[in-house]
């Protein structure tokens, strides 16, 4: 059992490099597209990337009423 886990672990791994790379590529190709420099494209994505997960996180707390974790984050 635990080696589908790691068998598992690894496949995500994977996935998950690929589909950054696939995304950061993109991204920067369409900022082109659109006259945005490429520094200016990869500090907004670095900026959604650090800022969605406390969102997230602040989102689902004051939907199952959790009011302290809101002004925490």
């Amino acid at each position: 059992m635990l080696i589908v886990w790691i068998l598992v672990f690894i496949i995500s791994l994977t996935i998950l490099v690929k589909g950054s790379d696939w995304l950061l590529s993109n991204a920067e190709k369409i900022g082109l597209a659109i006259g945005l420099s490429s520094f200016v494209v990869g500090i907004t994505i670095v900026s959604i990337g650090t800022s969605f997960p406390a969102l997230i996180s602040g989102l689902a707390a004051v939907f199952k009423g959790v009011n302290e974790v809101a002004p925490a984050n």
